[in-house]
């Protein structure tokens, strides 16, 4: 409902707000404080930015244009894209060709979910599909 009524950027503020602040009561809960360093608070707002609200952006913006079943359907795309950014950047998480198999299946079942008028351009939801696509990058 709130996709309906509220802008791309208010619900994503919205969203962020409360994990805040209920991270913030959970601190407090357990008697700790937040780092006052720059370069804490750098770290927080470059994995802010790149882990929320871009990400979340992009979703929300999806959904003002498709449905949220639809939505959803790019968004299990997420741990596909983990694993592939794993093998990249981690030396001990490499592809193995299970790993890969799984991987080619469950992108295989994204493009059947979505469909081929999607694959041909020729859904009015193609861009909305991809926001949402790219929003699952990790």
């Amino acid at each position: 409902m709130a996709v309906r009524e509220l802008p791309s950027f208010t619900l994503v503020w919205l969203r962020v707000a409360m994990a805040a602040a209920t991270l913030l009561l959970l601190l407090s809960v357990l008697g700790q404080r937040m780092p006052t360093q720059g370069p804490v608070w750098a770290a927080f707002f470059g994995m802010g930015l790149l882990n929320n609200v871009v990400p979340f952006a992009l979703i929300v913006w999806g959904q003002h244009h498709i449905a949220s079943g639809l939505v959803s359907i790019p968004n299990a795309t997420t741990p596909l894209f983990t694993v592939l950014a794993a093998h990249l950047l981690t030396p001990d998480e490499k592809l193995t060709p299970l790993k890969t198999a799984g991987i080619v299946v469950g992108f295989a079942g994204v493009v059947a979910m979505i469909g081929p008028d999607a694959l041909g351009g020729r859904s009015a939801s193609v861009w909305a599909q991809l926001a949402c696509l790219a929003g699952a990058l990790p």
